[in-house]
């Protein structure tokens, strides 16, 4: 039965069919490099992985404030990231939006919920803004996820085909030498994953288009 919400979320601008994991600022091409080639998302000092139901086609002012937010020291997450199906992630990844409360309300949550857990404090601690989705556990394995369901981000054309271009087999040659024939491949450049960039997702009036 189709989701009776699509209805509505696909006239929001503000909604996205994508949950999207952005790396850190330290090498982020390296690390994009990294999590495809080893189709997992992990995490070194958390029980979960952080991703955001923030629209990539409304991403450009929440980037400015969180690079301005930031001026002396590196941003939390660079402009280099991969989206989901955000419904397949829900269904069969458990993927659930953060729990914004207070630590009064934190001890009256069940233990099997406080991985949903981020404290919230109008004065000194709100990334409400962040519209923070989480999967339980320190590592996500996506090599089961079609490439049909994925989407690499980067900030610049020349940035994306860094990432998404991998070598593809075009042919066989052959050589011969003292009367015996030597198969050696030949590759092309190929597009291996799908991807956009920041900034064509800024140019379109919402993340379905």
């Amino acid at each position: 039965m189709k989701n009776p919400s699509d209805n509505i979320r696909i006239r929001k601008p503000d909604l996205s069919p994508y949950l999207f994991h952005f790396t850190s600022s330290d090498n982020p091409v390296g690390r994009m490099h990294s999590i495809l080639s080893e189709k997992c998302l992990k995490s070194n000092d958390l029980d979960y992985i952080c991703f955001t139901d923030s629209p990539l086609s409304q991403s450009i002012e929440q980037f400015k404030y969180m690079y301005s937010f930031y001026p002396y020291r590196e941003p939390m997450y660079s402009k280099f990231g991969i989206g989901f199906n955000r419904d397949l992630l829900i269904k069969k990844y458990n993927a659930r939006p953060v729990i914004y409360a207070d630590m009064d309300e934190y001890k009256l949550l069940d233990e099997l919920l406080k991985w949903r857990f981020e404290r919230l404090d109008v004065e000194t601690h709100d990334y409400t803004w962040l519209r923070e989705w989480r999967i339980n556990g320190n590592c996500f394995d996506f090599s089961e996820i079609s490439i049909e369901d994925v989407i690499v981000i980067a900030p610049t054309k020349e940035d994306l085909e860094q990432i998404v271009m991998g070598q593809e087999l075009e042919c066989l040659d052959f050589d011969f030498e003292d009367g015996r024939c030597y198969p050696y491949p030949i590759y092309r450049l190929a597009r291996v994953w799908r991807g956009i960039t920041l900034e064509d997702a800024n140019l379109c009036k919402n993340d379905f288009e």
